[in-house]
């Protein structure tokens, strides 16, 4: 395996554990390879097809990221509305069921 393709199963690996810091600087440092013409062009197929699975992982956890902003928010929202005391200033108690868990 070449270095190209290690650093991209690297950012892969990185993109997985949730270290997008490590990816990112592994994704950056094949860019620079790539510029540099240190990327053997005989690999090109095997590469297109890490990187299209490092572009389907990214959107995977871009998703995942905007549903946790999307329920903070929602959690917010509902923080806000709800009411401890009634219009005649008498204890209110608000019940809130969770949400059932899910599994992927």
């Amino acid at each position: 395996m070449s270095s190209a393709a290690a650093k991209l199963n690297r950012a892969r690996a990185a993109i997985i554990d949730g270290r997008a810091q490590e990816a990112l600087s592994m994704i950056e440092s094949f860019v620079r390879a790539l510029e540099e013409g240190r990327v053997d062009r005989s690999e090109r197929d095997r590469l297109e097809v890490i990187l299209t699975e490092l572009r389907a992982l990214a959107l995977a956890a871009q998703s995942g990221a905007q549903s946790a902003m999307d329920q903070i928010a929602e959690i917010v929202q509902a923080a806000r509305s709800l009411r401890t005391y009634d219009s005649t200033g008498r204890h209110h108690v608000a019940t809130i069921s969770p949400e059932a868990p899910r599994r992927f």
